[in-house]
């Protein structure tokens, strides 16, 4: 059996949206994010347990406001899951974010952070 990449929690929490989701889509009324990638949350969560892959933007396009959950009659915890889901890819992508422009956050951390006793003016 293959290991999937994301974690068992990132799974169940997805299973627990994609069954019980109703597509009211009041949730779609609260987010702009979630039209541009699917009709519903059951629809966006679906695709992603049949393929159990998901494009790395979609949970990072989340702002994990948490209207979606506020307006859910179900009370759906979609946040939680696109947060379960950047866990999941940063673990496998080896500790670091895949998209693009979260390279010059890690270089900027690097550089302000890895380098602090350059910068300071403490001495022991």
């Amino acid at each position: 059996m293959v290991k999937s990449k994301y974690s068992l929690k990132t799974l169940e929490i997805s299973k627990e949206i994609a069954s019980s989701c109703t597509s009211c889509k009041m949730c779609m009324k609260e987010c702009v994010m979630m039209n541009d990638f699917g009709e519903s949350p059951q629809d966006i969560f679906g695709a992603f347990l049949k393929d159990e892959h998901i494009n790395s933007i979609i949970p990072y396009s989340c702002n994990l406001c948490n209207k979606c959950t506020t307006v859910c009659p179900k009370s759906l915890r979609i946040p939680k899951a696109f947060m379960c889901m950047r866990e999941s890819i940063i673990e496998a992508n080896g500790g670091k974010s895949p998209l693009k422009g979260h390279k010059a956050v890690y270089m900027h951390q690097l550089l302000s952070f890895g380098f602090m006793k350059i910068f300071t003016i403490r001495r022991k």
